[in-house]
């Protein structure tokens, strides 16, 4: 650890010695039990870190599931009341639900009546 001379082999068995004294050899042991605790302390609190992330993640999603089956539902209440109110909506309605079946070929222009029954149906919206 102070990078002191190692002291030289005592003629008995065993080993040479890896530091230079006892304080040099506990010091070490301190270091190396030191970075193994912070290895694991450092673990745990990537998994907490993790764990919380995951949960803010699902209440998120939940919220935000929420928020789309609002619109959704929102979208659904603002069809029907265009359907009842127009009647160029109404008679135009079946025809754009068929043309979604078509795909993108069958896809109405944007400003014809047409077009709320294939978003409709594009959508899953009723």
């Amino acid at each position: 650890m102070c990078s002191g001379p190692l002291p030289e082999r005592t003629g008995k068995p065993g080993r040479r010695a890896a530091w230079c004294s006892k304080r040099c050899r506990q010091a070490a042991w301190r270091a190396r039990t030191a970075a193994e605790r912070a290895g694991r302390d450092a673990a745990e609190i990537c998994d907490r870190v993790a764990g919380a992330a995951y949960s803010a993640v699902q209440a998120a999603g939940g919220a935000l599931a929420a928020a789309v089956l609002e619109m959704c539902e929102q979208a659904r209440l603002l069809i029907e009341r265009v359907l009842e109110l127009d009647r160029k909506q109404r008679e135009a309605f079946p025809e754009g639900r068929h043309l979604a079946g078509q795909g993108l070929a069958g896809r109405p222009r944007w400003h014809t009546p047409q077009a709320l029954g294939w978003t409709s149906a594009v959508l899953g919206l009723s």
